[in-house]
């Protein structure tokens, strides 16, 4: 009796230690999912922007994003771009790249999470934490009354024209800045008096400009009619967006279930029940929207780094215009001191992904299967943008290491089973055993962890490892019958499934029968016939050969202790 006693206090404390060690390892593991991008449709006033470069060709796309609340009025987008014009390519496409992804770094440290998980469920006492826990740029301006042609305006030179969508796409280049305002003012738009200033520094720089502005609204209405809804809506107009909604001919028997029409009739049955609109539908219509159906602008040219500009937007003052810039890639953007702290940098993977037949111009490729892309959002009062946006094609070592361990997680894993597994037996070896052990034997003997604890545990006293590897004397301990190690096995695994029960302030008065066999009780036995599993090894150990029993509770700890100390490591490379 003082034997079992012995033994369960030894379980338990040794089951206390591991568990102690290893909330650290699951913290930002199980249910915390590492971070995702989705595409959601942006506010009026942020500048939307994708970009794409390949071998010296920037193709790059901005969305036309008005707001979706124009009724009379018009805008216009101006758009530097370091190019000469006739090596300039522009064009009006009716999408924008819809990207979504994981991403790189915040998934890397819930990789390692994983790994180090799955490699000390090989001990067995952890699987159950591993269960539980389971785990663009350019300057935009709206009050036009009129859009009229360019009257030959001298000085300025229409290279190429595009109308399409009730939108129109001019790429021009002008002498001066003079001439670019007369150009500007023919078409009746009111530009801010410091702009001319800023189109001075781009004048005589070998620099053109496409302009864009919506020369039919009404057209460009009835190609985009997702978003007027949602202006609509969020104005309160609810009869003019139940008029435009009406005017789609939306079939409910046809049109796709929970889409964004679908969604868009929900909320007029809710309003004729007297219901009010939530800011919650509005932020939700805009989620499922999409990119599809949102006008663009492509712009493809020449240059020897990536480029988006910032210095129109500086006339606003101390607004801000929030830009939002996709890069295919891994890129790296040189920021200047005054937007640094306001700029956010993140890297995304997605798998599988298809090009839009209408994008395949901008992505060069109809054939890619996985995106690399990185998302920069900069959001500093528009007078501190001072300077142009350069971004270099360089993968930041940080986010290459990332990238690298959510790709080669399971060698990752492999690797570093093996080296835990093999260190932590040479180390059992050498302190249990002292230092005349044969350490490349001991090292070695740690792979046995590959059929887990107890294909480790078995082996050890199967090789006899006290008497081969050391050349210690064999142990004649008193033989104890199998009936008896069986009935103190099953005595000792009832410690720690009712001391779960205790734990939890289990009442059995307040349960029904039903629900005392399905939560209780099925429950209850799993634990308890895990842990005769678990402490069975040791039990055995523990009657035939203490020393080899002791050399197996140390290289467990050992273990668990170093998988912990790898991981704190790797995931230093993320901080």
């Amino acid at each position: 009796m003082k034997k079992i006693i012995n033994i369960t206090l030894f379980l338990i404390c040794l089951c206390l230690l591991i568990i102690s060690c290893v909330p650290y390892v699951y913290a930002d593991g199980g249910m915390v999912m590492y971070k995702t991008d989705r595409w959601e449709m942006l506010d009026e006033e942020q500048q939307l922007c994708a970009i794409n470069y390949n071998q010296g060709i920037q193709n790059m796309i901005l969305s036309v994003n008005t707001g979706e609340e124009i009724t009379g009025e018009k805008a216009v987008w101006i758009f530097p771009v370091p190019a000469k014009p006739e090596k300039t390519v522009i064009n009006i496409v009716k999408e924008f790249p819809e990207l979504s992804g994981y991403d790189v770094e915040s998934k890397a440290e819930n990789s390692v999470s994983d790994i180090f998980g799955f490699i000390r469920a090989s001990q067995i006492y952890t699987m159950p934490l591993l269960i539980f826990t389971g785990s663009m740029g350019g300057f935009a301006s709206q009050g036009m009354k009129s859009l009229d042609g360019i009257g030959g305006i001298e000085g300025v030179t229409v290279h190429e024209s595009i109308e399409k969508s009730g939108l129109t796409t001019e790429l021009i280049s002008t002498v001066n800045s003079d001439s670019f305002s007369n150009y500007l003012i023919s078409k009746d738009l009111d530009v801010p008096p410091n702009f001319k200033s800023i189109l001075d520094e781009y004048i005589g720089e070998e620099y053109s400009f496409v302009v864009s502005w919506i020369s039919d609204v009404e057209k460009f209405k009835s190609e985009q009619p997702e978003g007027y809804i949602i202006g609509l809506l969020e104005e309160g107009k609810i009869d003019e967006a139940k008029e435009l909604f009406d005017s789609l001919d939306y079939d409910p028997e046809k049109d796709e279930r929970y889409g964004f029409y679908y969604y868009v009739n929900r909320i007029f049955e809710r309003i004729n029940e007297g219901r009010e609109i939530g800011e919650w539908d509005i932020q939700y219509l805009r989620e499922i929207r999409g990119a599809g159906n949102i006008l663009s602008v492509f712009i493809s040219f020449p240059t020897e780094k990536m480029y988006y500009p910032l210095k129109p937007t500086s006339v606003y003052g101390s607004k801000r215009v929030p830009a939002v810039i996709y890069v295919m890639d891994y890129v790296k953007p040189e920021l200047y001191s005054e937007i640094k702290p306001y700029t956010e940098t993140n890297y995304f993977f997605r798998k599988n992904f298809d090009v839009p037949e209408e994008l395949v111009d901008f992505f060069g490729d109809s054939n890619k299967k996985d995106l690399k892309y990185t998302k920069i959002e900069i959001d500093p009062p528009s007078k501190y943008l001072t300077e142009d946006l350069w971004i270099e094609r360089e993968v930041p070592l940080k986010v290459f290491l990332a990238d690298s361990v959510n790709r080669f997680a399971f060698w990752l894993g492999l690797f570093f089973f093996v080296i835990c597994s093999c260190l932590a037996s040479l180390l059992s070896g050498i302190i249990i055993f002292g230092f005349r052990t044969s350490k490349v034997k001991f090292a070695l003997f740690g792979l046995w962890n590959f059929l887990t604890l107890i294909g480790f545990s078995v082996a050890a006293y199967i090789n006899k490892i006290d008497v081969k590897f050391v050349g210690l004397q064999e142990i004649q301990q008193k033989r104890t019958s199998f009936g008896k190690e069986v009935i103190t096995i099953l005595i000792i695994a009832l410690v720690i499934p009712l001391l779960s029960l205790l734990f939890i302030g289990f009442s059995f008065r307040y349960l029904s029968l039903r629900y005392f066999y399905s939560n209780v009780f099925i429950p209850f036995v799993i634990i308890y016939a895990f842990t005769i599993v678990l402490i069975a090894p040791f039990v055995s150990g523990y009657y035939k050969n203490r020393r080899i029993m002791k050399f197996i509770i140390l290289f467990t700890v050992l273990f668990t202790l170093l998988t912990i100390l790898f991981q704190y490591l790797l995931k230093l490379m993320f901080v």
